[in-house]
C-alpha cells in the first residue's frame, strides 16, 4: 500500500464555517484562506490549459474552463475529471495523482477543472471559486439553480471533449469533493454517454426533484463510490446516507465507504478510490 497524507478539507468554508465564529468566519472564507496546495511537479505533463477566463461573472456555460492536466503516461487511454470543492481551486487535488495510480494502470488523463470566481453569501459574499452560490448552512434549502445547472453544462462540456480526445466512451471517472462531490453526483447520472464511474466524496444532493425525470440510462448501471466522514461537521454522513439510498433505490451500484475523519479526504480514502479506479479503468 502506498504512503499517503490526509489531504485537508477541500475549502475554509466547506471545513468548518458553520460553526465558527464571526471573526473565525471572516478569516475562514477570506480568498486564499484554506491552504491550497501548490501544483505537482515531476509528473509526465502536467500543465495549465487556458481555455476559459474564470473570472467573477463568467459564464459557465461557456465552452471550456481553464483546467489543470496531469497524465501519467503517454498517449492516456482513460481520464478522470475531478472537481474540487468552493475555494479551492484545480490544484488542489493534483498532488494526489500519483497515490490515485496503481502500478501496471493504463496511462491516464487527470484533469481539475478551475470554478470561476463568485461571490459566496456563506462568506459575506467574498468573492471565491465555487462551482454555484452557497446560501445556507443548509445544503438542501435556497438551491444556486441556475449555477448548478450552468456548472453541470461547463462539466458536460470536458467530458464531451475528453471523447473528442480519444478517450473511448465507458472510459472516463466524474469525481469530486464537497461541493465539487455534488456536481458529480449531480452531473454524472445526468450525463448521456456512459462513464466508467461516478466519484462522490462528502457530496449531496443538488435539485433532487428533478432527478427521475433528468436522469439517463447510460449511467443508470454505473459504478458510485461513495465517501464521508463520520464526524463531518459540514456534510453530515445522514447526508450522505440519504444520497447513497436514493441512488440504491434506483438500481445504481454504490461502493460505500465511510471514515472516522472530518471534512476532509483521508489516507484510507485515497487509497480506496486507487482501487476502485483500477477496477472501473
Amino acid at each position: 500500500m502506498p504512503e499517503v497524507s490526509p489531504l485537508p478539507f477541500g475549502s475554509a468554508l466547506e471545513s468548518g464555517a458553520r460553526a465558527a465564529s464571526p471573526r473565525d468566519r471572516r478569516r475562514l472564507c477570506a480568498p486564499g484562506g484554506c491552504g491550497i496546495l501548490p501544483p505537482i511537479r515531476g509528473l509526465r505533463s502536467p500543465r495549465d490549459l487556458i481555455v476559459g477566463t474564470p473570472e467573477e461573472g463568467h459564464d459557465l456555460t461557456a465552452p471550456l474552463l481553464e483546467t489543470v492536466e496531469v497524465e501519467t503516461g503517454a498517449h492516456p487511454t482513460a481520464a478522470v475529471l475531478w472537481l474540487h470543492g468552493v475555494g479551492a481551486d484545480g490544484h488542489h487535488f493534483a498532488p494526489l495523482v500519483p497515490q490515485l495510480t496503481r502500478a501496471g494502470a493504463p496511462p491516464l488523463r487527470f484533469v481539475f477543472p478551475h470554478a470561476p470566481y463568485r461571490a459566496i453569501t456563506l462568506c459575506n459574499g467574498e468573492r471565491m471559486r465555487g462551482w454555484y452560490d452557497l446560501r445556507n448552512v443548509d445544503r438542501q434549502q435556497q438551491q444556486d439553480e441556475d449555477s448548478i445547472r450552468g456548472a453541470c453544462a461547463a462539466v458536460s462540456a470536458l467530458l464531451r471533449r475528453e471523447r473528442e480526445r480519444g478517450i473511448a466512451e465507458g472510459r472516463i471517472v466524474l469525481a469530486g469533493f464537497s461541493q465539487g462531490g455534488a456536481m458529480s453526483l449531480f452531473a454524472g447520472p445526468r450525463f448521456p454517454e456512459r462513464l466508467a464511474g461516478i466519484v462522490v466524496l462528502s457530496g449531496y444532493r443538488l435539485i433532487v426533484s428533478t432527478f427521475d425525470a433528468e436522469r439517463e440510462t447510460a449511467n443508470a448501471r454505473t459504478p458510485v463510490f461513495m465517501g464521508y466522514g463520520t464526524q463531518d461537521p459540514v456534510v453530515s454522513l445522514r447526508e450522505g446516507e440519504i444520497a447513497r439510498d436514493l441512488l440504491r433505490e434506483r438500481g445504481y451500484p454504490i461502493e460505500w465507504h465511510s471514515y472516522p475523519a472530518g471534512h476532509e479526504v483521508p489516507a484510507a480514502a485515497i487509497c480506496d478510490i486507487a482501487d476502485f479506479l483500477a477496477r472501473v479503468l
